[in-house]
């Protein structure tokens, strides 16, 4: 089975992406959906893109692609935090799909 790669993206790559990359993985966990999820920080985007499938990001992505990039704010602030989740988990799912 094919394993989603998902890169959580913050300003610096410490706090704010691990945090969200953490509740991240225990939605992925609860659905028993397996994927590979890290963190990194935003000067290291371009050269990490090719390697994930799904970028979410608390800061503006400034690198053009063609990847699904969600907004990583509402797994810090809590609000919309089950409607961002569905559409990763949706959008992950699509692209399993895809490469099996």
């Amino acid at each position: 089975m094919y394993k989603v790669k998902i890169l959580v993206v913050c300003g610096s790559g410490v706090a704010t992406s691990m945090h969200a990359a953490y509740k991240l993985r225990q939605y992925f966990e609860q659905a028993r959906i397996p994927v590979v999820i890290d963190g990194a920080g935003n000067n290291e985007l371009a050269g990490r893109l090719s390697a994930y499938d799904i970028i979410v990001s608390s800061t503006m992505v400034t690198v053009k692609t063609d990847k699904p990039v969600f907004s990583a704010i509402p797994l810090l602030t809590g609000i919309g935090e089950k409607e961002l989740v569905a559409q990763v988990i949706e959008a992950a799912t699509r692209i399993q799909a895809q490469k099996e």
